[in-house]
């Protein structure tokens, strides 16, 4: 089905992006200085305007194609390329299959302008966005809509946490929702939210195909409430990401029992930058084996016991100096991972400027890497 975004939205989207100072400049051009073969809006129909009222006088004095035009003419003169550019193409995306939210604003406030354009799209980039919990409401409603269009929506790296995302849930499991692929990395989610995403994927009318949550304080008893959902025979999921999730063994075992129960829809599972161990990654792995199960690709690189750590932790990685490029002062041990540097008070610091964390009052300095 086409999808139509309104001219007049697009133009007042633009201008919201001006500062007061510029937008009463584009006024003044709008009076003043505008192309060849258009006639002026008169001041005084102008002089209390607002974004809206302007865009209104321009559409009902220019038509809508008049408008743009001019507008994007205006703009590049107060050297507003990048926003006049934001209007090139305006016609061409009516039939919209992808909106980028980012190419146009990155706040809440832009994104609730934009609403319209967001609920007409079939695919909704609104990843590193800045929004809130307070977005997830209005996504809720444009995902259970009757005239409900979404089949991909990104959300990404924005501060949801569990509450936003317990809103949002209220459209995934509306009979009316078309979504198959949702994206939650690093929304900062927790295992409490696990248990209402578990009964979304347990509805017979969610038409969810993919899930990406990594990036989330999930751990395994996330992962358990989660493989609630994976079990039911309504789950149609196919892809499933928990990179940098916090899970062990014990959400291996609890995916495992999820699979094995509802084999039939599970293609991908991603568990790189986790602690699986030896044994969860056995496994999973014999899933690939069990001629019932669907599971095609298993991922666990990058796994270590550091990942489990809490916070920045673990992100963290393990280095080991070389002893053959070190410095000569340095006394290496624990398989090279420890190094000490004596220092000698009669020796200048300059000489040790390999050496970041060094203090002007230890009589050592020992870094561990």
């Amino acid at each position: 089905m086409a999808t139509h975004i309104g001219v007049p939205e697009r133009l007042l989207s633009t201008l919201e992006e001006l500062p007061g100072k510029d937008m009463k400049r584009f006024q003044w051009y709008l009076t003043q200085n505008i192309p060849d073969g258009f006639s002026q809006i008169p001041k005084c129909d102008l002089e209390n305007a607002d974004r809206q009222d302007t865009v209104d006088k321009m559409v009902n004095t220019y038509g809508q194609d008049g408008a743009v035009n001019i507008s994007r003419d205006i703009l590049m003169k107060m050297n507003w390329n990048d926003l006049a550019n934001t209007l090139k193409d305006v016609y061409q995306e009516e039939e919209l299959e992808v909106f980028d939210l980012k190419k146009y604003s990155r706040s809440e406030e832009g994104f609730l302008r934009l609403l319209p354009v967001v609920k007409a799209s079939k695919i909704a980039l609104l990843n590193q966005c800045k929004l809130t919990e307070r977005c997830c409401e209005e996504l809720a409603s444009a995902l259970s809509a009757n005239a409900s269009y979404q089949t991909e929506l990104d959300l990404s790296y924005n501060d949801f946490q569990d509450s936003g995302v317990k809103l949002l849930s209220v459209g995934l499991g509306s009979p009316h929702c078309k979504l198959e692929t949702l994206s939650l990395r690093g929304c900062k989610l927790t295992e409490s939210f696990s248990k209402t995403l578990a009964s979304v994927l347990c509805s017979n009318s969610s038409n969810l195909r993919e899930l990406d949550l990594s990036d989330n304080d999930l751990q395994d008893s996330g992962v358990v409430l989660l493989s609630v959902g994976l079990e039911s025979q309504h789950c149609k999921l196919e892809i499933l990401c928990l990179s940098l999730c916090r899970v062990t063994f014990e959400g291996c075992a609890s995916l495992h029992s999820a699979l094995t129960s509802n084999p039939s829809h599970l293609k991908m599972l991603d568990l790189s930058y986790n602690h699986p161990g030896d044994k969860g990654v056995k496994l999973l792995t014999a899933l690939q084996e069990d001629p019932h199960c669907k599971l095609e690709t298993f991922s666990v690189g990058y796994c270590a016991e550091i990942r489990i750590r809490p916070g920045p932790q673990r992100y963290a990685c393990e280095l080991m100096l070389d002893p053959n490029t070190a410095h000569r002062d340095l006394e290496l041990s624990e398989h090279n991972r420890k190094c000490v540097c004596p220092v000698d008070p009669s020796v200048p610091l300059e000489k040790f400027t390999r050496i970041e964390s060094q203090t002007h009052n230890a009589s050592q300095t020992v870094l561990r890497l």
